[in-house]
Parts: structure tokens; C-alpha cells; sequence
């Protein structure tokens, strides 16, 4: 059967896919996809995974756009803790079905820069030596969305100086010896090597570390994490209003760990900020970050 992105004649290279997933994130998903419109480079295909939004599953939502194929599909059924990791594996799926190679994903709220797809789509054609390999990209906080939308103008500035400061090319791979780094807001990834590792899904889903699960078994199978720069996206605030209680327990836990694990404190995360600021998050007695009775 011919997939869809062989019935795209005009493709001859391997097949890029954009996979991201969300729940009540309409203006980030429309915000994303203006994103994706600009860049220098499009993708060949744009997997939505609903994490249970019967707007997006039910169209509701102006998904689709004429440079690229859009596939929307719902989350199928699993543990609450564990729809994030489980909306990456069935967009993986989807994507690799309709014929994609190179897999990139991108948290919803997550604003792809100028050359996000055309820097990923290169590196990940490049030979990565023995074994797997994931590259992952950086973000940048651009501050609250303008009633007018984002300048994206600006955005590109902010990437170039964010390269400028750092002194390196955009292109240019950095081997992360400490594959427990990797964060999952924007990774790439080819489907032959997502295949080696085992797919995105462990063998555990009631646990909430699903990054680290996907980089031990990166490990497991040889495998190696890199930063690729100049792939940078600008992570676009959330309303904090449609954040579930899930949600926050796992950003509060998420953060507890970062901050066990490398001996620091997370005191400038615009979503911590936020959440605190609105007395949904707090730190205990322990000096740990918990959810709030008002958030219940």
C-alpha cells in the first residue's frame, strides 16, 4: 500500500515528520503551525496527537495547511501519568506508517524557529556512527504572546543571539556525554534508530520519568545523545487556567528530580515562576516543589 507521504511525488528525500501532542493548546497548536508555514524548510508531514481534546479530534480546530500533510489522531487509552509519553509513541507510529524516516518532536507549545525542520532534517540524515542517536534542541522563553501574535522577526533574533553567545554554528552537533540531559520538549530522531532502542514506550508506565526511562534505554542499546544547535524553539507561555492538577504534580515532581539529581535550584523556569506566582505551586518544608489546595 502506498503511504502518504510516497503518493507526495515531489519528495526526494528522506520524509520529514513534525509530532507533537496537546490537549485544550488550540492557539499554541495554530501559533506552532504559523511557525512551521515560515520556515525555510517545511516538514512533509505534521502528526497531532489529542491527549483526549474532542476538538481536535473531531476537527474542530483548523489543523491542516496546504504545504504539508497533517494526520490528527487521538491518544489511545493508558495510566493519566503516563499520556505524554504515550501521545509521542502513537505519533511515532503514525508518522513512520505514512512513510516519514526523520522524526522530530515538539512540545505543542513549543514555537519552531527559521530553520528548526531544515537543521533537524540535515543532521538527521547524516551517518551517526555506532549505534542510536537523539539530538535535541534548546528552548527560549520569548515572553507573553503579543495581542497581534508573535513578531517573528524577533524570534529569529533571539535564536541567533542565543548561537552568538554560546560560539557556536547553527548546524554544528554537540556530543552530551550525560544522556540523562535529554528533554523531550524537542528531540529528533530517526525511525530506524527509534526502532533499535525499543520505541518510544519502556516497559513501565506507571512511573512519571519517561525522559529518563527513553535515555537509559538510549544507553542500554548503544546509543548516544547530542545537542544540535540553531534547532532552538520559543517556548510559548501557557494559560495557566487550562493546566490540569496532573499537570502540576508532574511539573512539581519533574522539578524536584532536576533538582536532586544536579544539585541546583530552579528559581527562573517561566512555568514554575508562573505557577507559583499564582499559587498553584509552592515549595514545602522541605524546600520541595508541591501543588497547592487551590490547584486541586
Amino acid at each position: 500500500m502506498t503511504s502518504v507521504l510516497q503518493a507526495r511525488s515531489t519528495i526526494d528525500r528522506p520524509g520529514v515528520a513534525v509530532i507533537t501532542a496537546g490537549y485544550r493548546q488550540h492557539d499554541a497548536h495554530l501559533d506552532q503551525i504559523g511557525g512551521l508555514a515560515r520556515s525555510a524548510v517545511t516538514p512533509d508531514l505534521h502528526v497531532i496527537i489529542s491527549m483526549g481534546d474532542r476538538d481536535l479530534t473531531r476537527g474542530r480546530v483548523p489543523l491542516h495547511h496546504d504545504r504539508w500533510e497533517t494526520i490528527v489522531r487521538a491518544m489511545p487509552p493508558g495510566p493519566q501519568r503516563a499520556r505524554r509519553v504515550l501521545a509521542r509513541d502513537a505519533g511515532a507510529r503514525v508518522a513512520v506508517e505514512a512513510g516519514a524516516e526523520l522524526l522530530v518532536f515538539l512540545d505543542a507549545d513549543a514555537l519552531p524557529s527559521l530553520h528548526f525542520v531544515e537543521q533537524y532534517a540535515e543532521a538527521l540524515a547524516q551517518p551517526s556512527g555506532r549505534g542510536p542517536r537523539v539530538l535535541c534542541g534548546g528552548l527560549v522563553d520569548p515572553g507573553p504572546r503579543p495581542e497581534a501574535g508573535y513578531q517573528w522577526s524577533r524570534l529569529d533574533q533571539m535564536v541567533a543571539e542565543d548561537l552568538a553567545a554560546g560560539g557556536v554554528a547553527a548546524g554544528q552537533v554537540v556530543p552530551e556525554p550525560q544522556v540523562e540531559r535529554l528533554r523531550a520538549a524537542s528531540f529528533g530522531i530517526t525511525a530506524t534508530d527509534l526502532e533499535a532502542i525499543g520505541g518510544m514506550l519502556g516497559p513501565e508506565l506507571s512511573t512519571s520519568e519517561h525522559d529518563l526511562d527513553f535515555a537509559s534505554r538510549l544507553r542500554e542499546a548503544g546509543g548516544s545523545l547530542a545537542r544540535l544547535m540553531g534547532v532552538t524553539a520559543l517556548r510559548r507561555p501557557r494559560n495557566l487556567a487550562d493546566v490540569t492538577p496532573v499537570e502540576l504534580d508532574t511539573l512539581a515532581k519533574a522539578a524536584n528530580r532536576f533538582e536532586e539529581r544536579w544539585d541546583t535550584r530552579l528559581s527562573v523556569v517561566p512555568v514554575l515562576v508562573a505557577a507559583e506566582r499564582a499559587g498553584l505551586l509552592r515549595r514545602d518544608k522541605d524546600n520541595l516543589w508541591v501543588r497547592t489546595a487551590a490547584a486541586a
